[in-house]
């Protein structure tokens, strides 16, 4: 006794029975398996046989017998009495010699596209002769599965022969032909004939003849909806053909969750979180994947959607900053324990959604002005995704008990929460400015980035930065003590007049005699929030900070300060209003912020710390910048940032300064533009955000004005 399942038996040749050869006193039993391109001179190409067999499930094709004694099976009968028995089989286009010589017994379901089987002669009988569409692939192919079989490609006579009930007797037992998971065969072998060949499951109806079970073309043709955030989580309906149970879906390169096969025409799946524009979705099944159409596109977007500034998060005790305010409660409440401040090394982590106007789930980053108090020492503040491992990176310095603020665009991580880190004992005061999302209309919170920063507002008497036009409007305007001052910013620096609901900007604040704050807000509201967005001190010079604010229906922002002050204000981009016809890009966050520039490192030996920051060969060599010159740094093609990237969000630091200076970052190699990114005092280590615009290479120019610096830039996210 002998069995043969799941297999294929090819490219042999004998005399007689080119495939299988079952002599007088054999009994054999094939199933699920392909029996194709043999040759046997005599007769019996694919099967001789001689003794007994049973073939059920199976597939003999393109065999040849060049005497014409049946390509296919060579029968021979009486003369030996000898019996094959087939069973939902197709016996089809053999090369030479003819489907069958002596027909065999009929048990049922078989097909065959001549005559010489003797297939469909009996009265009910359940088989086929003459099929002329039964589609077969010509020659053997890597359908799936272990072993190559004889495919099905298209809709044919054998896709839907088969239909429950598929009942047939062998052996004086029933079998079930497209559901029988325990078929025993005469040497005792279990088969599982609910599976074809190459493990693909059979339908109850619908099931095809032979080895190979047909399926329907495997095409994903839409897509509902077909944008997403960054975040992940949104559920998608797939709708396409020839979907069944077992079906992946990949988001790109990224799996999607929680498939459910509704039926072979649609699926439904959450989406993965992801860091690229647009990925194609494709459905995966018995190693078959749907082909790339534009119709299973989905774009992962992170509109901006700009709000008035609100603390979140503040850890100073009520004591220290006379009063209860809101610290004790609301949603500054969940940082105030006791007065508790940030511990070196003991991130905390701050929830954002859902709060202050940030949605509850959809939401990919946000932005938040983060501001440094009551310091134990000179240190730094790092900003991260909570969940995330803690990167080598910064976002603020200071020095002891020095007020520092900074503006951070950092992606929500686990629980909706950021982290906060620092490497000393600080407060710390959390001011949220806007979130990104899926954008409620087409158009909505596109970032469009100047070709240059400029400079739209200078309050200094004599007009120092030589503004003309509507960008002299503050001059000679310096602002006193809780009086606010209207900029209008669209119409001005490159800002369109139409389309924007809000911009990016550096304010500085300059020529002050005391210590305070500067706050910028759309020029909508009357009342000023009860945040900051510069924090300053007698005598520090020049500060600066990255603002992202909201402008009111008139193009305007305000400015206030609590001392007297001047101000300059600088752009550096803008964000669409919905339907706007301006085109603008998304924002995508790191996952952490990754450093790729820190020329303290360019030197032999380097500091030890330059080994655990993984500087990308790109900038390795970029040293120390000095007065009056500037550095080439690459930011496209590293961080994960696409070399399509239309605008990068960089946190510079310098430190190691000589003197007071700034620095300006722009695109190209020409003169750099009147505008600064970052303004310092000699011995400072200071950062601020940029939102830069690359060349055409993938570039940026870094100038520094004065003296000599070292600079560090690390990779926030990119447009």
């Amino acid at each position: 006794n002998m069995t043969v399942v799941d297999s294929t038996i090819s490219g042999n040749s004998a005399s007689d029975g080119g495939g299988i050869f079952n002599y007088v006193g054999g009994t054999m039993t094939v199933a699920d398996s392909t029996i194709s391109g043999n040759t046997a001179t005599y007769g019996g190409g694919g099967i001789s046989i001689n003794g007994n067999m049973t073939v059920v499930d199976s597939t003999i094709s393109g065999n040849s017998a060049p005497d014409g004694n049946g390509g296919g099976i060579l029968n021979s009968g009486g003369f030996f009495n000898s019996t094959i028995t087939l069973a939902g089989s197709i016996v089809a286009d053999q090369t030479s010699g003819g489907n069958c010589a002596g027909a065999p017994a009929d048990a049922g379901y078989n097909l065959s596209n001549g005559t010489s089987c003797g297939f469909g002669t009996t009265s009910g009988s359940t088989s086929k002769d003459s099929v002329t569409n039964l589609d077969l692939s010509t020659t053997l192919a890597n359908n799936g599965g272990p072993t190559e079989t004889i495919a099905i490609p298209g809709s044919s006579a054998a896709a839907a022969f088969i239909s429950s009930p598929a009942t047939v007797t062998l052996g004086g037992i029933s079998i079930n032909l497209c559901s029988d998971t325990s078929y025993t065969t005469s040497s005792g072998y279990k088969a599982n004939l609910s599976v074809d060949q190459r493990g693909v499951s059979r339908p109850a109806t619908g099931c095809s003849a032979g080895a190979y079970q047909y399926q329907a073309p495997l095409t994903v043709t839409s897509i509902t909806p077909t944008v997403g955030s960054t975040v992940g989580g949104t559920t998608v309906t797939i709708t396409g053909s020839g979907f069944s149970s077992g079906a992946t879906v990949d988001f790109g390169t990224v799996a999607g969750t929680s498939v459910t096969v509704v039926s072979s025409t649609s699926i439904t799946v959450v989406s993965p979180a992801e860091v690229t524009g647009t990925v194609n979705v494709m459905v995966t099944m018995n190693s078959r994947t749907s082909g790339i159409v534009t119709g299973d596109q989905f774009s992962y977007e992170a509109a901006y959607t700009a709000l008035t500034p609100t603390r979140i998060c503040d850890t100073r005790s009520a004591a220290s900053i006379g009063g209860t305010g809101d610290v004790a409660s609301g949603v500054s409440g969940q940082c105030a324990n006791s007065g508790t401040p940030l511990s070196a090394s003991s991130p905390l982590d701050v929830t954002v959604a859902g709060i202050a106007g940030v949605p509850t789930t959809g939401v990919s980053a946000v932005v938040l002005n983060v501001t440094s108090v009551n310091q134990a020492t000179a240190g730094f503040v790092t900003v991260y995704p909570a969940g995330a491992s803690q990167p080598s990176t910064s976002n603020l310095n200071f020095k002891m008990s020095d007020a520092v603020a900074n503006l951070v665009e950092v992606g929500v991580g686990s629980n909706g929460q950021v982290a906060i880190s620092s490497d000393t004992t600080t407060d710390i005061v959390v001011d949220v400015e806007g979130y990104y999302s899926v954008p409620a209309a087409a158009g909505q919170g596109l970032y469009n980035g100047l070709s240059a920063p400029a400079r739209i507002c200078d309050t200094r008497s004599g007009n120092p930065s030589n503004l003309t036009g509507g960008d002299a409007q503050c001059n000679s305007k310096t602002l006193a003590p809780g009086t606010p001052l209207s900029v209008q910013v669209t119409g001005n620096g490159g800002i369109p007049s139409f389309g924007v609901t809000a911009v990016v900007l550096n304010l500085t604040a300059v020529g002050y005699t005391s210590g305070g704050y500067l706050t910028a807000y759309s020029g909508n509201i009357t009342t000023p929030p009860l945040v900051s967005n510069v924090n300053f001190h007698s005598g520090e010079g020049a500060v600066p900070n990255r603002v992202i604010v909201p402008v009111s229906s008139t193009g305007t922002i305000n400015l206030v300060s609590d001392v007297t002050t001047d101000a300059l204000v600088d752009v550096n981009g803008y964000f669409t209003t919905a339907g706007s016809s301006s085109t603008g890009a998304q924002f995508n966050a790191e996952a952490a912020p990754v450093r790729i520039l820190d020329t303290r490192c360019a030197v032999s030996p380097a500091p030890s710390y330059c080994a655990g920051e993984n500087i990308p060969t790109e900038n390795a060599s970029i040293g120390t910048v000095g007065s009056g010159k500037t550095i080439t740094v690459t930011v496209t093609g590293l961080a994960n940032v696409p070399k399509t990237a239309t605008a990068v969000v960089l946190n510079v630091t310098v430190t190691n300064t000589s003197t007071g200076g700034y620095l300006v970052v722009y695109p190209g190699s020409g003169k750099p533009p009147t505008a600064s990114d970052l303004n310092w005092t000699k011995g400072t280590t200071t950062a601020n955000l940029v939102i830069a615009t690359p060349s055409s290479t993938g570039t940026v120019t870094i100038y520094n004005f004065s003296g000599t610096t070292d600079v560090m830039v690390d990779v926030m996210g990119w447009y």
